[in-house]
């Protein structure tokens, strides 16, 4: 299994960003910082985007049950 990407600032994008096209949605899972290398790079594209940290506290409420 390759190891997670986005998890240190000198990690390689997963993806060729200049092939993103402005308004497209980039979504991340990484929580140890708030804006990762490929947020930062699909924001200077004009993407839209999903940081981790919001992912997170959207599936709290539907974990609480569990517990």
């Amino acid at each position: 299994m390759p190891p997670p990407l986005g998890m240190k600032a000198s990690d390689p994008l997963p993806l060729d960003v200049d092939r993103l096209a402005p308004g497209a949605w980039v979504g991340e899972v990484v929580m140890t910082q708030e804006y990762t290398p490929l947020l930062r790079a699909a924001q200077a594209r004009q993407c839209h985007i999903q940081r981790g940290t919001d992912m997170l506290f959207e599936m709290i409420p539907a974990y609480l049950p569990l517990f």
